[in-house]
């Protein structure tokens, strides 16, 4: 195998990689290999080009206020509470 066709097999492993959602605060798993390949490229000799990721988030925002008002029945019978919805007092 060619410094060609590894670069190429490279760059198509990093593209399996999400890229939308990080692992770390700092990077996803994508990122991370990226890194990984360019770093071993470069110690095998050549250049790895990676080309920058724009995010596309595809999965849909989480509306978190109507799914803990969807919960707060099933929280009150499970602690044998009730909510104060007035003064937000147990």
């Amino acid at each position: 195998m060619d410094t060609e066709q590894l670069s190429k097999r490279m760059l198509e492993f990093i593209e399996t990689q999400n890229g939308d959602y990080d692992e770390e605060w700092y990077a996803s798993r994508r990122d991370f290999a990226a890194v990984i390949l360019s770093d071993f490229a470069e110690h095998l000799g050549f250049v790895l080009d990676v080309p920058p990721y724009v995010r596309v988030r595809d999965k849909p925002e989480i509306d978190r206020n109507e799914m803990l008002k969807a919960l707060l029945p099933d929280v009150e019978r499970l602690f044998d509470i009730h909510l104060d919805r007035k003064s937000t007092r147990l």
